[in-house]
Protein backbone atom coordinates (compact mmCIF):
# COMPACT_ATOMS: atom_id res chain seq x y z
CA UNK A 1 0.00 0.00 0.00
CA UNK A 2 1.56 3.17 -0.45
CA UNK A 3 2.51 6.09 1.63
CA UNK A 4 -0.09 8.31 2.31
CA UNK A 5 1.03 12.01 0.99
CA UNK A 6 0.91 14.35 3.92
CA UNK A 7 -0.10 18.15 3.11
CA UNK A 8 2.72 20.28 3.44
CA UNK A 9 1.30 22.48 6.54
CA UNK A 10 1.86 19.16 8.72
CA UNK A 11 5.15 18.55 7.24
CA UNK A 12 8.43 18.90 9.46
CA UNK A 13 11.72 19.28 8.83
CA UNK A 14 12.07 15.62 8.54
CA UNK A 15 9.15 14.38 7.37
CA UNK A 16 10.44 13.68 4.00
CA UNK A 17 12.43 10.67 4.39
CA UNK A 18 9.27 8.76 5.38
CA UNK A 19 7.96 10.14 2.42
CA UNK A 20 7.40 7.86 -0.66
CA UNK A 21 9.37 9.53 -3.27
CA UNK A 22 8.40 6.87 -6.34
CA UNK A 23 5.01 8.02 -5.78
CA UNK A 24 5.69 11.83 -6.35
CA UNK A 25 7.89 11.15 -8.84
CA UNK A 26 4.32 9.97 -10.76
CA UNK A 27 2.56 13.26 -10.54
CA UNK A 28 2.88 16.30 -12.70
CA UNK A 29 5.32 19.05 -11.42
CA UNK A 30 3.86 21.73 -10.25
CA UNK A 31 4.84 25.02 -9.44
CA UNK A 32 2.82 24.60 -5.65
CA UNK A 33 5.43 24.17 -2.66
CA UNK A 34 4.27 20.92 -2.02
CA UNK A 35 5.64 19.34 -5.72
CA UNK A 36 8.48 21.41 -6.12
CA UNK A 37 9.43 20.77 -2.58
CA UNK A 38 8.79 17.03 -2.52
CA UNK A 39 10.45 16.47 -6.04
CA UNK A 40 13.49 18.73 -5.44
CA UNK A 41 14.28 16.28 -2.52
CA UNK A 42 14.27 13.36 -4.20
CA UNK A 43 16.69 14.80 -7.19
CA UNK A 44 19.51 15.29 -4.20
CA UNK A 45 22.19 12.67 -3.96
CA UNK A 46 23.22 13.13 -0.78
CA UNK A 47 21.00 12.33 2.58
CA UNK A 48 22.92 14.85 4.44
CA UNK A 49 22.28 17.43 1.85
CA UNK A 50 18.55 16.61 1.65
CA UNK A 51 18.31 16.96 5.25
CA UNK A 52 19.35 20.22 5.76
CA UNK A 53 17.89 21.64 2.92
CA UNK A 54 14.59 20.41 3.73
CA UNK A 55 15.30 21.85 7.41
CA UNK A 56 15.98 25.49 5.88
CA UNK A 57 13.26 25.60 3.24
CA UNK A 58 10.57 24.50 5.59
CA UNK A 59 11.70 27.34 8.20
CA UNK A 60 11.64 29.45 4.88
CA UNK A 61 7.75 28.79 4.18
CA UNK A 62 7.55 29.16 8.09
CA UNK A 63 8.55 33.04 7.52
CA UNK A 64 6.65 33.53 5.20
CA UNK A 65 3.17 31.96 6.58
CA UNK A 66 4.30 33.67 9.93
CA UNK A 67 3.75 37.15 7.90
CA UNK A 68 0.61 36.23 6.84
CA UNK A 69 2.39 35.51 3.32
CA UNK A 70 0.15 32.02 2.82
CA UNK A 71 1.21 31.78 -0.65
CA UNK A 72 0.73 28.66 -2.15
CA UNK A 73 2.98 28.88 -5.19
CA UNK A 74 6.69 29.53 -6.21
CA UNK A 75 5.50 31.72 -8.66
CA UNK A 76 4.26 34.06 -6.21
CA UNK A 77 7.45 34.63 -4.53
CA UNK A 78 8.90 38.14 -5.49
CA UNK A 79 12.43 39.68 -4.56
CA UNK A 80 10.94 41.98 -1.31
CA UNK A 81 9.67 38.93 -0.03
CA UNK A 82 13.10 37.02 -0.24
CA UNK A 83 14.72 39.99 0.86
CA UNK A 84 12.44 40.58 3.88
CA UNK A 85 13.53 37.25 5.06
CA UNK A 86 17.54 37.30 4.28
CA UNK A 87 17.06 40.36 6.68
CA UNK A 88 15.32 38.58 8.99
CA UNK A 89 18.31 36.01 9.22
CA UNK A 90 20.98 38.42 9.53
CA UNK A 91 18.99 40.30 12.26
CA UNK A 92 19.01 36.92 14.30
CA UNK A 93 22.37 35.90 13.48
CA UNK A 94 24.07 39.18 14.48
CA UNK A 95 22.91 38.67 17.59
CA UNK A 96 25.55 35.51 17.71
CA UNK A 97 29.07 36.39 19.94
CA UNK A 98 32.06 36.99 17.84
CA UNK A 99 33.49 33.66 18.48
CA UNK A 100 29.94 32.45 16.46
CA UNK A 101 30.28 34.77 14.09
CA UNK A 102 32.00 32.42 11.40
CA UNK A 103 29.43 29.75 11.96
CA UNK A 104 26.72 31.91 12.03
CA UNK A 105 27.66 33.12 8.63
CA UNK A 106 28.19 29.95 7.09
CA UNK A 107 24.74 29.23 8.23
CA UNK A 108 23.10 31.86 6.53
CA UNK A 109 24.54 30.92 3.58
CA UNK A 110 23.51 27.79 3.42
CA UNK A 111 19.84 28.90 4.48
CA UNK A 112 20.24 30.90 1.13
CA UNK A 113 21.54 28.40 -0.72
CA UNK A 114 18.83 25.83 0.24
CA UNK A 115 15.95 28.17 -1.35
CA UNK A 116 18.00 29.46 -4.33
CA UNK A 117 18.71 25.86 -5.37
CA UNK A 118 15.23 25.33 -4.77
CA UNK A 119 14.11 27.51 -7.05
CA UNK A 120 16.52 27.21 -9.42
CA UNK A 121 15.49 23.88 -9.74
CA UNK A 122 11.72 24.92 -10.21
CA UNK A 123 13.40 27.44 -13.26
CA UNK A 124 15.38 24.57 -14.92
CA UNK A 125 11.96 22.61 -15.21
CA UNK A 126 10.02 25.46 -16.09
CA UNK A 127 7.50 25.83 -13.90
CA UNK A 128 8.55 29.80 -13.00
CA UNK A 129 9.92 32.50 -15.25
CA UNK A 130 12.98 33.78 -12.82
CA UNK A 131 14.78 32.78 -10.13
CA UNK A 132 13.80 36.08 -7.96
CA UNK A 133 16.49 34.47 -5.27
CA UNK A 134 19.05 35.07 -7.79
CA UNK A 135 20.19 38.55 -6.94
CA UNK A 136 20.23 37.88 -3.09
CA UNK A 137 23.93 38.84 -2.29
CA UNK A 138 25.44 35.71 -0.16
CA UNK A 139 27.68 36.44 2.92
CA UNK A 140 31.59 36.04 2.28
CA UNK A 141 33.12 33.37 3.95
CA UNK A 142 36.79 32.91 4.80
CA UNK A 143 37.05 28.82 4.24
CA UNK A 144 39.22 27.03 5.89
CA UNK A 145 40.47 23.69 6.33
CA UNK A 146 39.20 21.87 9.44
CA UNK A 147 40.51 18.41 8.53
CA UNK A 148 44.32 17.56 9.66
CA UNK A 149 46.04 15.52 7.08
CA UNK A 150 48.28 12.85 7.96
CA UNK A 151 52.01 13.69 7.70
CA UNK A 152 53.93 10.86 5.35
CA UNK A 153 55.52 9.84 8.10
CA UNK A 154 51.61 9.31 9.89
CA UNK A 155 50.40 7.58 6.67
CA UNK A 156 53.22 5.20 6.37
CA UNK A 157 52.88 3.65 9.63
CA UNK A 158 49.69 3.56 9.90
CA UNK A 159 49.43 1.17 6.30
CA UNK A 160 52.26 -0.49 8.06
CA UNK A 161 50.46 -1.31 11.20
CA UNK A 162 47.44 -2.56 9.46
CA UNK A 163 49.16 -5.02 7.45
CA UNK A 164 51.43 -6.03 10.48
CA UNK A 165 48.11 -7.09 12.31
CA UNK A 166 46.99 -8.57 9.03
CA UNK A 167 49.66 -10.56 8.99
CA UNK A 168 50.02 -11.95 12.66
CA UNK A 169 46.39 -12.67 12.54
CA UNK A 170 45.71 -14.44 9.22
CA UNK A 171 47.08 -18.03 11.01
CA UNK A 172 44.14 -17.45 13.49
CA UNK A 173 42.09 -16.19 11.19
CA UNK A 174 38.26 -15.06 12.53
CA UNK A 175 36.72 -11.71 13.29
CA UNK A 176 39.98 -9.75 14.27
CA UNK A 177 41.70 -10.76 11.15
CA UNK A 178 39.13 -9.82 8.84
CA UNK A 179 38.82 -6.41 11.02
CA UNK A 180 42.35 -5.75 9.78
CA UNK A 181 42.75 -6.66 6.56
CA UNK A 182 39.62 -4.57 5.54
CA UNK A 183 41.13 -1.77 7.54
CA UNK A 184 44.52 -2.55 5.51
CA UNK A 185 42.60 -2.28 1.90
CA UNK A 186 40.15 0.53 2.79
CA UNK A 187 42.80 3.12 3.93
CA UNK A 188 44.97 2.48 1.08
CA UNK A 189 41.96 2.84 -1.14
CA UNK A 190 41.05 6.17 0.45
CA UNK A 191 45.03 7.07 0.58
CA UNK A 192 45.25 6.42 -2.93
CA UNK A 193 42.10 7.59 -4.36
CA UNK A 194 41.43 10.59 -1.81
CA UNK A 195 37.16 9.65 -2.59
CA UNK A 196 34.67 10.62 0.05
CA UNK A 197 33.94 8.59 2.69
CA UNK A 198 30.43 8.04 1.06
CA UNK A 199 31.39 7.36 -2.17
CA UNK A 200 33.64 4.72 -0.44
CA UNK A 201 30.44 3.32 1.46
CA UNK A 202 28.69 2.80 -1.74
CA UNK A 203 31.49 1.21 -4.28
CA UNK A 204 30.48 -2.26 -5.56
CA UNK A 205 32.81 -5.06 -6.58
CA UNK A 206 31.50 -4.07 -10.20
CA UNK A 207 33.21 -0.76 -9.93
CA UNK A 208 36.39 -2.23 -9.72
CA UNK A 209 37.16 -2.29 -13.28
CA UNK A 210 40.70 -4.13 -14.11
CA UNK A 211 42.57 -4.17 -17.46
CA UNK A 212 45.81 -5.27 -18.43
CA UNK A 213 47.12 -1.86 -18.79
CA UNK A 214 45.36 0.01 -15.81
CA UNK A 215 42.68 -0.17 -13.05
CA UNK A 216 39.94 2.35 -12.07
CA UNK A 217 37.52 2.82 -9.49
CA UNK A 218 34.18 3.90 -11.24
CA UNK A 219 32.19 6.06 -8.60
CA UNK A 220 29.17 8.42 -8.12
CA UNK A 221 30.82 11.61 -6.87
CA UNK A 222 29.50 14.36 -5.18
CA UNK A 223 26.41 16.80 -7.25
CA UNK A 224 25.45 12.61 -8.49
CA UNK A 225 28.41 13.01 -11.38
CA UNK A 226 30.52 10.45 -12.78
CA UNK A 227 34.34 9.63 -11.43
CA UNK A 228 36.53 7.05 -12.22
CA UNK A 229 40.29 7.89 -10.78
CA UNK A 230 42.53 5.39 -12.00
CA UNK A 231 44.72 3.40 -8.82
CA UNK A 232 48.11 2.74 -8.38
CA UNK A 233 49.09 -0.79 -9.28
CA UNK A 234 49.91 -1.62 -5.55
CA UNK A 235 46.74 -1.03 -4.46
CA UNK A 236 45.13 -2.65 -7.06
CA UNK A 237 46.76 -6.11 -6.25
CA UNK A 238 45.70 -5.08 -2.23
CA UNK A 239 41.96 -4.94 -4.01
CA UNK A 240 42.11 -8.56 -5.61
CA UNK A 241 43.47 -9.85 -2.92
CA UNK A 242 41.12 -9.00 -0.85
CA UNK A 243 38.13 -9.60 -3.06
CA UNK A 244 39.56 -13.12 -3.61
CA UNK A 245 40.14 -13.94 -0.05
CA UNK A 246 36.76 -12.50 1.56
CA UNK A 247 34.74 -11.79 -1.46
CA UNK A 248 34.67 -14.08 -4.16
CA UNK A 249 31.66 -15.89 -3.86
CA UNK A 250 29.34 -12.20 -3.91
CA UNK A 251 27.15 -10.88 -7.03
CA UNK A 252 28.57 -7.79 -8.86
CA UNK A 253 26.41 -5.98 -7.72
CA UNK A 254 27.42 -6.55 -4.10
CA UNK A 255 29.06 -3.81 -1.39
CA UNK A 256 33.22 -3.79 -2.27
CA UNK A 257 33.46 -3.47 1.28
CA UNK A 258 31.61 -4.62 4.27
CA UNK A 259 31.97 -4.60 7.76
CA UNK A 260 33.90 -7.56 9.79
CA UNK A 261 32.33 -7.60 12.84
CA UNK A 262 29.39 -10.32 12.06
CA UNK A 263 31.34 -13.16 9.94
CA UNK A 264 28.20 -14.86 8.92
CA UNK A 265 25.88 -11.72 8.54
CA UNK A 266 28.08 -8.94 6.37
CA UNK A 267 26.53 -5.44 7.17
CA UNK A 268 27.76 -2.45 3.90
CA UNK A 269 29.84 -0.44 5.44
CA UNK A 270 28.83 2.66 7.03
CA UNK A 271 30.42 6.31 7.40
CA UNK A 272 29.89 6.38 10.87
CA UNK A 273 31.74 2.83 10.67
CA UNK A 274 34.79 4.30 8.65
CA UNK A 275 35.10 7.06 10.92
CA UNK A 276 35.77 4.68 13.98
CA UNK A 277 37.97 2.66 11.40
CA UNK A 278 40.45 5.85 10.62
CA UNK A 279 40.26 6.89 14.21
CA UNK A 280 40.82 2.86 15.80
CA UNK A 281 44.02 2.63 13.13
CA UNK A 282 45.70 5.78 14.19
CA UNK A 283 45.30 5.39 17.47
CA UNK A 284 47.06 2.17 17.22
CA UNK A 285 49.88 3.81 15.21
CA UNK A 286 49.94 6.34 18.23
CA UNK A 287 48.88 9.15 16.14
CA UNK A 288 47.66 11.58 18.61
CA UNK A 289 45.54 14.24 16.76
CA UNK A 290 41.52 14.65 15.77
CA UNK A 291 41.19 12.65 12.45
CA UNK A 292 38.99 11.36 10.04
CA UNK A 293 38.01 9.92 7.03
CA UNK A 294 38.36 13.28 5.20
CA UNK A 295 41.70 13.53 6.71
CA UNK A 296 42.94 10.29 4.34
CA UNK A 297 41.42 13.04 0.89
CA UNK A 298 43.42 16.12 2.97
CA UNK A 299 47.15 14.00 3.20
CA UNK A 300 46.58 13.01 -0.61
CA UNK A 301 46.42 16.88 -1.33
CA UNK A 302 48.80 17.68 0.19
CA UNK A 303 51.68 15.14 -0.06
CA UNK A 304 50.71 15.68 -4.36
CA UNK A 305 51.16 19.51 -3.58
CA UNK A 306 54.46 18.64 -1.95
CA UNK A 307 55.89 16.88 -4.39
CA UNK A 308 55.11 19.51 -6.99
CA UNK A 309 51.84 18.29 -9.17
CA UNK A 310 50.00 20.86 -10.71
CA UNK A 311 47.42 22.06 -8.19
CA UNK A 312 44.80 21.36 -11.53
CA UNK A 313 45.63 17.66 -11.56
CA UNK A 314 45.03 17.49 -7.92
CA UNK A 315 41.50 18.89 -8.83
CA UNK A 316 40.38 16.46 -11.37
CA UNK A 317 41.80 13.51 -9.04
CA UNK A 318 39.92 15.04 -5.74
CA UNK A 319 37.06 16.09 -8.61
CA UNK A 320 36.53 19.26 -7.50
CA UNK A 321 34.37 21.83 -9.37
CA UNK A 322 36.09 24.63 -8.12
CA UNK A 323 39.90 25.02 -7.91
CA UNK A 324 39.33 27.14 -4.78
CA UNK A 325 38.40 24.07 -2.79
CA UNK A 326 41.15 22.19 -3.97
CA UNK A 327 43.33 25.59 -2.98
CA UNK A 328 42.00 24.94 0.69
CA UNK A 329 43.24 21.44 0.93
CA UNK A 330 46.22 23.58 0.51
CA UNK A 331 46.65 26.44 2.47
CA UNK A 332 48.14 24.19 5.71
CA UNK A 333 50.79 22.78 3.91
CA UNK A 334 51.31 26.07 2.39
CA UNK A 335 51.36 28.05 5.37
CA UNK A 336 54.21 25.56 6.98
CA UNK A 337 56.25 25.60 3.77
CA UNK A 338 56.43 29.65 4.25
CA UNK A 339 56.33 30.24 7.77
CA UNK A 340 59.07 32.41 9.08
CA UNK A 341 59.11 31.03 12.83
CA UNK A 342 60.44 28.21 11.09
CA UNK A 343 63.11 29.02 9.05
CA UNK A 344 65.33 30.15 12.02
CA UNK A 345 66.04 28.02 15.36
CA UNK A 346 66.22 30.62 17.75
CA UNK A 347 67.52 27.99 20.73
CA UNK A 348 69.93 26.39 18.34
CA UNK A 349 71.40 29.79 17.56
CA UNK A 350 71.23 28.67 13.42
CA UNK A 351 69.12 29.78 10.33
CA UNK A 352 67.71 26.86 8.66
Amino acid sequence: MSKKLAPVQNTTALDFQNMDFAQWAQRDLTDTFEDAYFHFLASLQSKNTRRAYARDILEFWQFLKSHNLNIQRLSQLNERMLLSWQHHLAQNHNQNSKAESRTAQSTLARKISAVSSLLEFALKRKIIPDNPAKLLKRPRIKRESRTNAFTWDELTKMLAVCAEKRDQLKSIGGREYRSWALRHSVLATLFSVGMRAQELCELRICDLEITPSFAKLHMTAKGNESHAPILHPKTTQLLQDYLKEFRSSESVQAPLFVRAQKVNNEVPLTQSALFAMIQAVAKEAEVNKKVSPHSCRATLATLLHNEGVPIGQIQDLLNHKQITTTAIYLKKAQELEDAAALKIDILGGRVL
